[in-house]
């Protein structure tokens, strides 16, 4: 009975996804215009490096939050997760290091 919501909500996620792929299906033009596929301009794509930072950062946040709920339940593994999240944050932390390093910033 616990994963009836988890069941319906997958369900329900997966029938509107059918649902917008067969509504984009209908309305999409049936002829593709050759055009369009060949851009006279490249644009530099220079940007999307700080992202990485930002999407680490947050990732790293989000597993460090549910430890820390984790850990303050006093669980008795909780001291066993503090040595996992330290190596954790060690290998992030490596990580980000190499990339400022390797010049990951722009």
């Amino acid at each position: 009975m616990s994963y009836l919501a988890l069941i319906f909500f997958v369900a329900l996620s997966l029938l509107a996804a059918l649902f917008l792929l067969a509504l984009s299906r209908w309305w999409s033009p049936s002829a593709v215009v050759r055009d369009k596929n060949h851009p006279d301009i490249r644009l530099p794509l220079d940007s999307y490096r700080p992202l990485f930072f930002v999407l680490i950062g947050e990732t790293v946040l989000l597993l460090f939050c549910a430890w820390a709920v984790h850990f303050k339940a006093g669980l008795a593994v909780g001291r066993a997760h503090l040595h996992e999240m330290g190596i954790f944050a060690l290998v992030v932390f490596v990580g980000l290091f190499y990339l400022w390093r390797k010049g990951g910033r722009g």
